[in-house]
């Protein structure tokens, strides 16, 4: 970049979010100073680093460096091929991008709702994605479609399970690649069988880290729950700390391979415990042990504290399944993959329920579509697949936690509406923002994140609005949670902290 440089002392700030090294910079040249910041979070994504050389007044040199693997030569594209292609996609671009393969590629593409009950005669190839299954639309394929493609998203696991039995015939990963497409739609021209492995490129069995030992130091119950399910998937019987001073003296008394700490907890914070656990490590000649940094924090400075605090590595609230494999396998080497779920633990029945065994409800629209649902629908996804797959326990222990201790937080928030106290009302919000993530209360976290950022950045405390609003939408989440288990109990209002009390 051939322009103004940047000065030395302000290298270390410029891929913080709303930070540019010259205040003056975006009066005179516009920008809101994010463009590092994401270019930073892409990068960090794809497990790579950026640096970069400046002199001022001449302008500054970024160096990126990607780990990449060479594809080798790439198949032809095939001859084209007249089939007749269902598609069942859910977002506009995926669709458009679809569609321009297809047609590229010589199909007839013909477009269904993902709840379509009456379809256009059969077809050659059906491709849908999650949407279609929820609403029973890949199965009354089945009788339609020569061959049916799932279009499977990050952190989706249903098209793993749809291909081992039988409902589906192969995968193709978004973002979609015309060369995948193109693979298959030769395959099944040609008639030649499909191989699921080669064809689409279907997801890899999921990695084992089983012996390894990790410590979860989070202070809400519903975290630790989430956490402790996901690495027993990955093979870890983990260990929980409910602060960072748990932590620490974890640290000192056991032997780990590896820490996720959560950044705001009580007594000691993580950032805090990670600073302690490096000198203990440096004054003790221990080896230095991976810590990684759990947040609901996306950008800002709070995004960037764990870089401050020593700590190794970040993972975002809400993780999939695959952004944890991904991050210890970053510091921890996998073993063999899980070919079978089971080999790691054996799942129970699904619980049993006064409805449908094991059965998440569809979240309803809710007004204007771009509003903030209720229920997160990919987190809903996710938990109604864990629960048809016989996961139904730790799905009601997860929304049982959150019915008692979402009231909690309610409970000394509400206070701080008359005596406001703005690192409480930061604290408190940020631990209901974290555990509502985790169970895709989407509008709950929203406004916990508002009044979060207010307290912290703009020193405004907690309104009898905004309070008054945060209550009814944790309402929201109980009566979601009732529907869930149909259990009527579960959708009574939370408790009212003065009537509890007794007080006018």
């Amino acid at each position: 970049d051939t322009g103004i440089g940047i000065a030395e002392d302000k290298i270390d700030t410029v891929f913080a979010a709303f930070s540019q090294a010259d205040q003056s910079t975006t009066r005179r040249y516009g920008g809101t100073g994010l463009g590092l910041a994401i270019t930073k979070r892409l990068i960090d994504a794809m497990g790579g680093t950026i640096s970069l050389d400046s002199t001022l007044g001449v302008g500054t040199t970024f160096t990126i460096t990607l780990p990449v693997t060479a594809l080798g030569d790439q198949p032809d594209t095939p001859a084209p091929a007249d089939l007749k292609v269902f598609y069942a996609i859910e977002g506009e671009a995926t669709r458009a991008a679809l569609v321009r393969s297809l047609v590229a590629l010589g199909c007839r593409a013909i477009g269904l709702s993902s709840d379509a009950s009456i379809l256009p005669g059969t077809a050659d190839v059906a491709i849908v994605d999650a949407g279609t299954e929820a609403s029973g639309l890949t199965r009354r394929l089945r009788q339609k479609a020569r061959v049916i493609i799932h279009l499977a998203r990050l952190g989706e696991a249903s098209g793993d399970r749809l291909l081992a039995d039988g409902t589906v015939d192969a995968l193709v990963h978004a973002p979609l690649v015309r060369a995948d497409i193109a693979r298959l739609v030769g395959l099944i021209a040609r008639g030649e069988a499909l191989d699921t492995a080669e064809a689409g490129q279907a997801s890899a069995a999921i990695p084992s880290f089983a012996g390894r030992r990790v410590l979860v130091a989070d202070d809400s119950p519903v975290n630790r729950e989430v956490a402790i399910e996901a690495l027993a998937r990955l093979g870890i019987v983990a260990e929980t700390a409910e602060n960072g001073r748990e932590a620490l003296n974890a640290r000192r008394e056991k032997s780990y391979d590896l820490i996720l700490m959560d950044g705001s907890m009580p007594e000691m914070d993580g950032f805090e415990a990670t600073r302690a656990i490096r000198a203990f490590e440096a004054e003790a000649g221990k080896p230095r042990l991976p810590v990684v940094a759990l947040t609901a924090h996306v950008v800002g400075a709070a995004a960037e504290a764990w870089r401050e605090a020593d700590m190794d590595d970040i993972l975002h609230k809400p993780f999939t399944l695959e952004a944890l494999a991904a991050c210890l396998a970053r510091w921890i080497e996998p073993g063999a993959p899980i070919e079978n779920e089971a080999d790691v633990r054996d799942l129970p029945a699904p619980a049993a329920s006064d409805g449908e065994t094991g059965t998440l409800p569809v979240p309803a629209a809710d007004g204007a579509s771009e509003e903030t649902p209720v229920i997160d629908p990919e987190t809903f996804e996710r938990l109604r697949q864990m629960a048809s797959g016989g996961r139904a326990d730790f799905v009601d222990r997860v929304f049982a936690l959150y019915r008692e201790h979402a009231p909690a937080a309610l409970s000394d928030l509400e206070p701080l509406v008359a005596a406001p106290d703005l690192e409480e009302i930061t604290r408190l919000s940020h631990s209901l923002k974290s555990m509502s993530y985790n169970i895709g209360a989407a509008r709950v976290a929203e406004l916990c994140s508002r009044i979060e950022r207010n307290a912290r950045e703009a020193n405004t405390p907690l309104t009898d609005d905004e309070f008054g609003e945060l209550r009814a939408h944790v309402d929201d989440v109980f009566a979601f949670i009732a529907e869930f288990r149909g259990n009527p109990k579960a959708s009574e209002p939370a408790p009212s902290p003065t009537a509890a009390t007794g007080s006018a």
